[in-house]
């Protein structure tokens, strides 16, 4: 293991690895104790502990006797939000968010705020695009193998539209400033993303051109981390799940990091806890692994769907290949042309004036 990397003390980790393997381990060492302790040995008899030993029957036979005719009920069986609910007290509520600068409305100085990258803080420019999706980057090699029988050829077009899907900007233009203002408030903010940390150079570049940061509102030490369990990495403010689910990787990262660190540095205690990701999945993950964390003596926790306006936007696009077949060739063909590429909303709007500069103008009668 490289050095830096750690996920604090190592009998903690054991006992948040397997707590059922190390109790039993201990349970077990009782046991040998006390065969070893009153097991009398057939070659060498031991009156004292012969005696103690029939005492202890006979006092249970007694026992026994006495309890025959009580009756107990047995133990009743919680129900399973009954048994949530003895977990943890805390209540994790999850609302839409339509406008990220809302969090400026609800976000207590000094919470914990827990952010998604992709389609949260950053978007590929020109979104939404049909060119930019899967099918459409499939159709494109298509497009460009047919119009383009040389491979150089082929090859530059590809590596152009590779570069575009890469070329990313703000979700919203308030974006970065709205983090900055959080991190003013003495807020702790840090990513959490699916992204893996192979990505981390890049991904650290392209928020840094942006002008978004968290090196220093992070609730982490300075030096890179990796837990031994889900092989989640904490580089630089940002945590890279790599695929792991994330409401996993929060409750690891909140047990063996973040909280014994505040309680270490004797900070003020955290008023709430938000966290915001585009996909819905993602938001439950981590509402469910906040509604069962142990102990978690937080005042509020919140996490946020984030719906931007151009998700919404993309939303009513998904129709628009059934509805509007040329769209895509059009996209295309302005691309291979131009090397650039259009939005949806912006290549219907050139199409329809295209198609209006086209019709044949009606004759005014004479006055």
């Amino acid at each position: 293991m490289r050095r830096g990397y750690g996920w604090g003390d190592k009998n903690k980790l054991k006992l948040i690895q397997s707590p059922q393997t190390e109790n039993a381990r201990e349970i077990k060492k009782l046991n040998l104790r006390s065969r070893r302790k009153h097991v009398l040995s057939p070659k060498v008899p031991n009156k004292a502990v012969e005696q103690k030993l029939f005492s202890a029957i006979a006092q249970r036979e007694r026992e026994g006797k006495e309890n025959k005719t009580q009756v107990h009920a047995p133990p009743p069986v919680a129900k399973p939000q009954q048994q949530q609910q003895t977990l943890t007290e805390q209540k994790v509520r999850v609302f839409a968010l339509g406008r990220f600068e809302q969090l400026l409305q609800v976000v207590a100085p000094g919470s914990l705020v827990v952010l998604d990258i992709d389609e949260t803080l950053i978007i590929t420019r020109n979104m939404p695009s049909l060119l930019l999706g899967s099918s459409g980057v499939v159709a494109f090699q298509k497009y460009v193998q047919k119009a383009f029988p040389d491979f150089e050829s082929r090859n530059r077009h590809c590596r152009a539209l590779q570069g575009a899907i890469k070329d990313k900007t703000l979700v919203e233009q308030r974006t970065a400033t709205v983090i900055k203002t959080l991190q003013d408030r003495g807020c702790r903010v840090f990513a959490l993303t699916a992204r893996y940390s192979e990505l981390a150079e890049r991904t650290e570049r392209v928020l840094g051109n942006l002008d978004i940061s968290f090196v220093k509102s992070a609730p982490f030490p300075s030096h890179p981390m990796r837990d031994p369990v889900t092989e989640a990495v904490v580089m630089r403010g940002i945590v890279y799940c790599n695929g792991v689910d994330k409401g996993q990787v929060l409750s690891r990262l909140l047990s063996s990091v973040i909280m014994p660190r505040e309680a270490k540095l004797n900070n003020d205690p955290i008023p709430a806890i938000h966290f915001v990701d585009d996909r819905l999945e993602h938001t439950l993950s981590v509402r469910n692994a906040l509604q069962t964390f142990p102990g978690l003596k937080i005042p509020s926790a919140i996490c946020f769907h984030y719906r931007s306006p151009i998700s919404l936007l993309s939303d009513q696009h998904k129709s628009l290949p059934d509805t509007n077949p040329e769209l895509l060739p059009f996209i295309m063909d302005h691309f291979v042309r131009k090397n650039e590429v259009l939005s949806n909303t912006r290549a219907l709007d050139m199409m329809n004036r295209s198609s209006n500069a086209d019709a044949p103008k009606t004759l005014q009668p004479a006055a």
